[in-house]
């Protein structure tokens, strides 16, 4: 006794057309995912870190007399702090990081850099050779963006949190 099986020309094509549906249905959950968390971070990129912008001072010696104080300016953008420290012989270039706690940590040229942020004040410390300072800052304007990438534009006009 034979059997026969027969495979019709439509259930070939109903099968394809549900795993198609359902792959649109998963491909388009996915992007509607990342376009949300997209969005998300678009909108979240108005809000400016708590130590974001310019910050003035100065560096004073706390040992030696021949050690010289120092006009420090700092600029903080998004975590990265970026500075000079000009002394009577030259400026040396500020680098560093600054940590969600308001501490720092950097360098003046090639010497090491520590302090912390608290409200409008930095204080922090620094040594070389036979010298050591002390570095007392203060914010220089209100807290704000920064600086506007291509997506910080975009969101600004989409929900005009800021004006670019």
């Amino acid at each position: 006794m034979s059997r026969t099986i027969a495979v019709g020309f439509y259930t070939r094509d109903t099968h394809w057309g549900v795993a198609s549906r359902r792959f649109a249905m998963r491909l388009l959950s996915v992007v509607s995912i990342v376009g949300m968390l997209l969005v998300s971070c678009i909108g979240s990129s108005c809000a400016a870190d708590p130590y974001d912008g310019e910050w003035t001072g100065s560096a004073a010696p706390i040992r030696h007399p021949r050690c010289t104080s120092a006009q420090i300016t700092l600029r903080v953008s998004d975590n990265v702090a970026l500075g000079e420290a000009k002394f009577d012989a030259g400026a040396r270039s500020i680098r560093g990081t600054v940590h969600p706690d308001g501490t720092v940590g950097a360098t003046i040229g090639f010497q090491h850099f520590t302090g912390k942020f608290v409200d409008d004040r930095f204080e922090g410390r620094f040594e070389g050779g036979e010298c050591a300072w002390t570095v007392i800052l203060r914010r220089k304007r209100a807290r704000g963006p920064t600086s506007f990438g291509p997506l910080q534009r975009f969101a600004s006009r989409v929900d005009g949190c800021a004006s670019a």
